[in-house]
């Protein structure tokens, strides 16, 4: 039973037991009826559709006693963990690979300096000098002999 049911019938047209086009026909043919239906719906548009009395209803519902939400398991890198957690994650990955690189250049410019390389590049390396070495340097480290 919603407020304002009583009211329906009065300013509503709606085909009961005739069919939608003859309700159409006497309405169209019936000047007298529909300036009845409007002074009777522009009121009934007020009462109910107004925003003073939407939001009457709505601080109604919203005062009614809710179920309580249902907590739901996500998983922790989601719930728990700042947004840019896989990001932050990423960028150490970056950063300990290129700390990786330079480590390992450092170990094969001494291998080579004292006489101890076995002559292989590991490939790793050789992927991590390409990204953080730039291109003269390079050049100028593979042409380099002790």
């Amino acid at each position: 039973p919603d407020p304002w049911t009583d009211k329906l019938p009065h300013c509503i047209v709606y085909p009961q037991d005739a069919s939608l086009g003859a309700l159409l026909r006497d309405l169209v043919g019936n000047r007298g009826r529909r300036l009845d239906l409007a002074a009777r719906g522009r009121p009934f548009v007020a009462d109910v559709h107004d925003a003073a009395a939407v939001a009457e209803q709505l601080v109604g519902v919203y005062r009614q006693p809710q179920a309580p939400v249902r907590s739901r398991a996500m998983p922790d890198w989601i719930s728990n963990a700042p947004a840019g957690r896989i990001e932050h994650l990423e960028a150490r990955l970056d950063r300990a690979e290129a700390e990786l690189g330079r480590s390992r250049l450092r170990e094969a410019e001494l291998r080579a300096r004292y006489g101890v390389t076995d002559g292989r590049v590991d490939p790793l390396l050789r992927r991590v000098a390409r990204r953080i070495l730039p291109a003269g340097l390079r050049r100028r480290l593979r042409g380099y002999k002790s």
